[in-house]
């Protein structure tokens, strides 16, 4: 079975709730990235690219999700309606 068969399998349900687990992963997982950007070493690299995959396949499926790799100066003032959670520099205080 390929993966487009193997997603094709999911109901609308188990879709969303796998969006929301790696949604949350992704949030939970945000800050330790940002902290670890100046960091060069091949595992804090590593680390980026596959946290970048992950922020990029959930925007694919519609999830709203805080890249803290991108300098917060570029970042849009917005609230936390949408669901975006983000950085605790980027939540409003």
């Amino acid at each position: 079975m390929d993966f487009q068969e193997k997603v094709a399998e999911l109901t609308e349900e188990e879709f969303v709730q796998i969006r929301s687990a790696a949604t949350w992963y992704a949030k939970f997982h945000a800050e330790m990235i940002a902290e670890r950007l100046d960091d060069r070493s091949a595992m804090a690299v590593g680390q980026r690219e596959r946290y970048e995959a992950l922020i990029s396949g959930l925007r694919k499926v519609g999830a709203r999700v805080f890249d803290p790799t991108v300098p917060a100066s570029l970042l849009p003032d917005r609230d936390d309606e949408g669901g975006t959670g983000g950085h605790k520099s980027q939540q409003a205080a």
